[in-house]
C-alpha cells in the first residue's frame, strides 16, 4: 500500500531535482522511492560492520546459539573462580590487567624465596 507524504525542502533543491527527473525520465517519487530502498536496513548494518565481517567464519558453522552460550557461562565461571583466589590471596580484587600482572609477579617472586 503506498502513503502520502509532505516534505518540506529548500526551493533550489527541489528545483534541481526536478530537473533531474526530468532529464533521465522519471518521477520525484521514483527517485526518492530508489534513495530510500539504497538505505541499508539494521540487519544489514550489523551484517556489514567492520567487526562482524572480521569475525565471519570464525566459528564452525556447526557451533549453536547454545553451544556458544555455554563456552560463556564457562568462561564466566573461571573469571569468578579466579576473581574469589585473587580476592582471598590479596584481599582484593585486581583492578586492570597490569595489576593482574604485577600480583602474579609478586606471588612468584614470594614463591622463589
Amino acid at each position: 500500500m503506498d502513503a502520502k507524504l509532505t516534505v518540506r525542502l529548500p526551493r533550489h533543491l527541489l528545483d534541481n531535482a526536478r530537473r533531474y527527473a526530468q532529464v533521465h525520465h522519471t518521477t520525484l517519487t521514483e527517485l526518492i522511492s530508489a534513495y530510500l530502498q539504497s538505505l541499508p536496513s539494521d540487519s544489514e548494518i550489523v551484517e556489514h560492520a567492520p567487526i562482524v565481517q572480521r569475525l565471519t567464519g570464525l566459528l564452525s558453522p556447526d557451533i549453536s546459539t547454545d553451544d556458544y552460550k555455554k563456552h560463556l557461562e564457562e568462561k564466566l565461571g573461571q573469571l569468578r573462580q579466579f576473581q574469589e583466589t585473587m580476592k582471598r590471596k590479596y584481599g582484593v580484587l585486581p583492578a586492570s590487567a597490569d595489576d593482574i600482572q604485577e600480583m602474579r609477579q609478586e606471588h612468584d617472586h614470594e614463591k622463589e624465596e
